[in-house]
């Protein structure tokens, strides 16, 4: 029986595309350059609610709730005019972003890769999700300005009402590559 755990470490890819209706986007547009460690996942704990009756020291019942929203944090060093405009919004011209009037709606999916391990790697997807960024870090003598993006996952809800899965998380082969054919 084969191992089927992946040693998920390293993001190798970190891809955003606009979610389809109800579902993921099918395309995706690669931000090659992250800054180191700074992926992080923030998935909600659920809280539990206690009922418990006069003279009963534990609950005769507990109903779990969802806590905060679960989101996804990054950050890209020295941003480009267009990462600045896809996770702020705002106006481009040449290589100049002007910051919006008023705060915007960012609706995008993201799909996350680890580094390849003994010829696996984990694939994380978010449906859809709202995106906020800001610059978090001034540029200095030995560190560049940071362009910190949150994406808050949401549940995505197709135009007939159907529910789909917020956030999957897959375990998947590498492909070998393709032999040139002779």
């Amino acid at each position: 029986m084969a191992n089927e755990r992946s040693l998920a470490v390293d993001i190798k890819y970190l891809g955003v595309g606009n979610p389809g209706d109800g579902v993921p986007a099918t395309t995706y547009v690669q931000y090659p350059t992250i800054h180191e460690d700074s992926v992080v996942f923030n998935f909600n704990e659920a809280t539990q609610v206690n009922f418990k009756a006069m003279g009963m020291g534990d609950p005769w019942a507990i109903l779990n709730k969802k806590g905060d929203p679960s989101s996804i944090e990054f950050a890209i060093p020295s941003p480009t005019a267009a990462e600045m405009e896809t996770f702020c919004g705002g106006t481009v011209t040449g290589d100049k972003w002007e910051a919006p009037v008023s705060t915007p709606s960012i609706i995008k999916s993201l799909k996350l890769q680890t580094a390849p391990y003994e010829g696996k790697y984990t694939e994380y997807v978010v449906s859809k999700a709202s995106i906020s960024a800001r610059i978090s870090q001034a540029p200095g003598s030995e560190q560049t300005d940071l362009l910190l993006v949150k994406a808050t996952i949401l549940t995505p809800v197709s135009a007939a009402g159907e529910q789909g899965a917020p956030f999957s998380r897959e375990v998947k082969a590498v492909a070998a590559p393709v032999e040139p054919a002779e």
